[in-house]
């Protein structure tokens, strides 16, 4: 299982700047899965993570059997 965390967020706080953008965020996922060559996985995201996965997944489909997107109610 991987969790990997944004630029600029959590531990990555450090590497927070005006150039960490939507393309950053999609990038750190799309690198995760390439560089880990993970292949069949159930991509999960929450909240503000649906819009990384979501060109994550323009990137990566071929990799990727399932998506789940958990919504706060």
């Amino acid at each position: 299982m991987f969790a990997p965390t944004m630029t600029g967020l959590g531990e990555r706080l450090h590497l927070m700047s005006k150039d960490v953008v939507l393309d950053t965020h999609i990038a750190d996922l799309v690198n995760v899965i390439r560089w880990e060559d993970l292949t069949g996985i159930c991509l999960v995201a929450h909240s503000y993570g649906g819009w990384p996965a979501s060109g994550a997944i323009e990137q990566v489909l071929e990799r990727i059997s399932s998506v789940t997107l958990l919504e706060r109610s």
